[in-house]
């Protein structure tokens, strides 16, 4: 029998393995692919404003009139004192009502402002002798008749020895903030009349 040599078979097997007499590295591990980042979602309104009726400040309430109120401007007797969230209903019962009512002008009374008194809202008349009683002009002054006076609010003239009192009652204590309007219109002063400071007004 005819004997071959030793590198002939070593030829074969390399050849019958592609060539290679290694093999081929093992595949790389595949990286998990990164997991989509979640859609942002609208967050939840912050100190939404009290239902039923309820208040936690003066800002949760308004003065509204009847729905007939009488001409002129409104008094006491007639102011409600209203929530926010209760005013759109109040309006809606009017514009069904059907009263009539007289045509004629009906003014707001800048001196009844809304206050929240124990998580209910109330009228507060900033028109009481306490709080525009006087013996000349020197005693009165203008004051924005909410707590930070903005473009909207209404000066009133009351005591100046009041003005403690009447930011104890709006702004919990503590002065006006900085950025208020706290400058009264040009047009407008305080004077003392009969004991009590009243507005004046002058051509502008």
């Amino acid at each position: 029998m005819k004997r071959w040599p030793l590198f002939v078979f070593l030829a074969a097997s390399l050849a019958a393995c592609g060539g290679r007499a290694d093999r081929d590295p093992p595949p790389e591990p595949q990286q998990p692919e990164p997991e989509p980042e979640p859609e942002p979602t609208a967050s939840a309104p912050s100190d939404p404003p009290p239902a039923n009726g309820l208040c936690r400040s003066n800002a949760d309430c308004v003065v509204a009139a009847p729905c007939c109120a009488a001409c002129g401007a409104l008094s006491r007797e007639e102011a409600i004192p209203l929530s926010r969230v209760e005013l759109e209903a109040f309006r809606e019962s009017c514009a069904a009502s059907s009263e009539p009512c007289a045509e004629c002008f009906r003014e707001s009374n800048p001196y009844l402002v809304p206050a929240c008194e124990h998580q209910a809202c109330h009228v507060f008349d900033l028109s009481r002798p306490e709080f525009t009683e006087c013996e000349s002009a020197s005693d009165c002054t203008l004051r924005a008749n909410e707590c930070c006076g903005g473009d909207r609010a209404r000066f009133i003239a009351v005591s100046a020895a009041a003005l403690d009192e009447i930011d104890l009652r709006w702004c919990g204590g503590e002065p006006p903030p900085t950025n208020c309007r706290v400058e009264p219109p040009m047009h407008q002063a305080a004077l003392c009349r009969e004991q009590r400071c009243v507005s004046a007004f002058f051509e502008p």
